[in-house]
C-alpha cells in the first residue's frame, strides 16, 4: 500500500469534508461491531444567527486510496462551554451531526470571547474530546478585485499553450475595533454558474432547461493567513484564488468568498495541512510528519486522531463575473442540427440535472 497516497488523500478529505458535512455517498456505516483503529472527526462552530455547529465522524480503520471514510452512526455528540453549559448534537444524516443554535437559546449562549469543544462517544464506548477553541470576532472585508490574466500552461499532450485565468485578490482589514490582536484568517469559496442544454434547430419549440450549478471551488488547497505576517494591519490586493476561464462563465459566474477567524491553534493545523497537501508527492520527498488535530481519546490519549474541531465567525461576499469579463469563454452544450446529433451529446448537454451540484431552480441572488 503507498501510505504517502494514503496520507494526502485522508488530508483531502479533511478539507473537503469541513466545508461540506451533507456530501455522503450511501456506503455502509461504521457501528460498535467494528474495531475503529483510526478515527477521524471534523467539525466547526460558526457564529451567526443561528449558530451553527457540524461535525463529521469517520472510521478510517481500512481505508485505502480507493475508498470513501465510513461514517460512524449513532455517536453520542455533545457541544460544550468553557462555563460547563452542554447542548446535544443530532446525527441528520449518516455520520454527520448537526444542530443551529438560536441566539436566544436557553442553555447554550454562543458568545463572541467564549470558548467551545465538543465530546463524542462512540458506540463502542470510546470517548474522544477535543481542546477549547476560542470564539473570536472576524474584520468585515472591505474590497474584492478581479483581473483576467494569461499564463502559459501545459495541455493534455504535455504541450505549452496559454490560458485565461481569473484571478481573484481581497483587502481586508486584520485588527478589530477595541482589539490590537491581529486576526488569523481562512477563506473558502463556491462559484455558481449557469449552463442550458444542448437546443436543436430543427425542434425550436422543444424547451431547454437551463441549469444552475453550485461548485466548491479550490479543494486542494487551504487559504490562511496569519495577520502578525503583514507589514500593516490591512492586506491589499491579498492573491486569494485562480480559475481558468472555461465553459462555467460563459453565462455569467457569481463567486462567494468565506471569510473566517481563526484561533492561533486552528491556523496552525490548516497551515500544516496545506504544506502536505501543497507536496509533489515525488519519490525523493519524506513522507510527511501525521498533523495531528485538537482531539484525545480520553481511555487512551496517544491514539492518533485525525480531525479538527474549530470555532469561527465569517463575513461573505458575492461578486459577479459577466461573459464578457470572461472574454466569451466557449460554453459547455451548444445548439446542434437534428435530434440524431443530439443523441450524440454528452449525457450532461441532454439532462443538466446530471451534473452533481445542479438545479432548475434560479438561486435568489441570480439578478443578472
Amino acid at each position: 500500500m503507498n501510505f504517502k497516497i494514503v496520507y494526502k488523500k485522508i488530508l483531502l478529505v479533511c478539507i473537503l469534508a469541513l466545508g461540506y458535512f451533507a456530501c455522503l455517498d450511501e456506503i455502509p456505516l461504521a457501528n460498535s461491531e467494528n474495531t475503529l483503529d483510526r478515527i477521524m472527526i471534523r467539525g466547526k462552530l460558526s457564529y451567526g444567527t443561528p449558530s451553527m455547529v457540524s461535525l463529521a465522524i469517520s472510521d478510517l480503520s481500512d481505508f485505502s486510496p480507493s475508498d470513501s471514510p465510513v461514517p460512524i452512526v449513532d455517536a453520542i455528540v455533545l457541544l460544550k462551554s468553557a462555563n460547563g453549559e452542554a447542548v446535544a448534537i443530532p446525527m441528520t444524516t449518516i455520520g454527520s451531526y448537526e444542530l443551529a443554535i438560536p441566539s436566544n437559546h436557553p442553555t447554550m449562549p454562543i458568545e463572541i470571547g467564549q470558548s467551545y469543544q465538543v465530546t463524542v462517544q462512540l458506540p463502542n464506548n470510546r470517548n474522544y474530546e477535543s481542546t477549547l477553541e476560542p470564539l473570536i470576532g472576524v474584520p468585515a472585508i472591505k474590497a474584492v478585485h478581479k483581473n483576467v490574466i494569461e499564463r502559459p500552461v501545459l495541455d493534455d499532450l504535455e504541450n505549452i499553450e496559454s490560458r485565461l485565468f481569473l484571478e481573484i485578490t481581497l483587502d481586508t482589514p486584520l485588527e478589530l475595533p477595541n482589539n490590537p490582536n491581529r486576526s488569523f484568517l481562512k477563506w473558502e469559496f463556491e462559484g455558481t454558474y449557469r449552463f442550458p442544454e444542448s437546443a436543436i434547430a430543427t425542434e425550436p419549440l422543444k424547451p431547454v432547461n437551463v441549469c444552475y450549478n453550485f461548485d466548491p471551488l479550490n479543494l486542494d488547497k487551504v487559504v490562511v493567513f496569519d495577520g502578525n505576517q503583514a507589514a500593516q494591519p490591512i492586506l491589499n490586493n491579498h492573491f486569494l484564488l485562480e480559475e481558468p476561464l472555461d465553459f462555467r462563465f460563459y453565462r455569467g459566474f457569481y463567486l462567494k468568498i468565506v471569510q473566517q477567524s481563526l484561533s492561533e491553534g486552528a491556523f496552525k493545523y490548516w497551515k500544516e495541512l496545506n504544506t502536505i497537501i501543497d507536496r509533489d508527492g515525488s519519490f525523493f520527498e519524506t513522507l510527511p510528519a501525521i498533523v495531528r488535530g485538537n482531539f484525545k481519546q480520553l481511555e487512551n490519549p496517544a491514539e492518533i486522531v485525525f480531525g479538527y474541531f474549530y470555532t469561527t465567525m465569517e463575513d461573505s461576499i458575492r461578486i459577479f463575473i459577466s461573459q464578457d469579463e470572461a472574454e466569451f469563454p466557449t460554453p459547455m452544450c451548444r445548439e446542434v442540427a437534428d435530434r440524431e446529433t443530439f443523441n450524440s451529446q454528452p449525457n450532461l448537454c441532454r439532462n443538466c440535472l446530471l451534473k452533481a451540484g445542479s438545479t432548475v431552480n434560479k438561486p435568489d441572488f441570480w439578478i443578472n
